[in-house]
């Protein structure tokens, strides 16, 4: 333990890993500084996940930040959305995340359609949701109960609304001169 920087000796198993740990380190010949910042930085952000509530508002909350701060505004975007549409249903109450069960998720799969949602808007959400409730039990907050497994969570083939290449062909070889000539006419008339 010579070379390695000043820290608090640890004791017991837990001190055997980190000695080897940082052994390892300095045989691959990386910056033990370095190293040890992003790691108490990853452990930081860990801590973050896990402080407070162990609620479905805290914890995406939580997760939407990290997403921001990450660049992928888009996706915390998505993940607000779903949060707002959960948390309407639930009339702005907040629930713990071990309190999700599958008829929750039935009730508001139920409430989706209920609204007029398509079933891959249904789907979007629950898969947002089901993602958050997978990254909570990841993380040790919670033990997984399989709360999505009687919902929908497919994505359906939808009708094509894009207009075809022929047609808007079609519409800009439109002769419409005859049209405008009309039109200037009328406005001509009204003045």
């Amino acid at each position: 333990m010579n070379n390695l920087p000043h820290c608090k000796p640890y004791k017991g198993p837990l001190g055997i890993i980190a000695y080897l740990g940082l052994r390892f380190l300095q045989k691959k010949r990386i910056n033990l500084k370095t190293s040890v910042m992003m790691e108490s930085t990853r452990v930081r952000s860990k801590r973050l996940s896990f402080s407070g509530k162990k609620t479905l508002s805290s914890f995406m909350q939580v997760n939407i930040a990290s997403m921001k701060q990450s660049g992928k505004l888009r996706t915390s975007e998505t993940y607000r959305s779903a949060l707002n549409s959960f948390m309407k249903f639930m009339d702005g109450k907040d629930i713990l995340l071990s309190s999700m069960d599958s008829e929750l998720m039935m009730g508001y799969e139920t409430y989706l359609k209920a609204q007029g949602a398509s079933m891959n808007t249904v789907s979007f959400y629950m898969r947002i949701l089901r993602a958050t409730y997978n990254r909570a039990v990841d993380k040790g907050v919670i033990r997984q109960r399989f709360p999505f497994k009687r919902v929908y969570t497919g994505v359906e083939k939808t009708v094509k609304r894009a207009v075809s290449f022929k047609v808007i062909k079609q519409v800009k070889d439109m002769d419409l001169s005859n049209i405008v000539l009309n039109v200037l006419g009328k406005n001509k008339n009204r003045k």
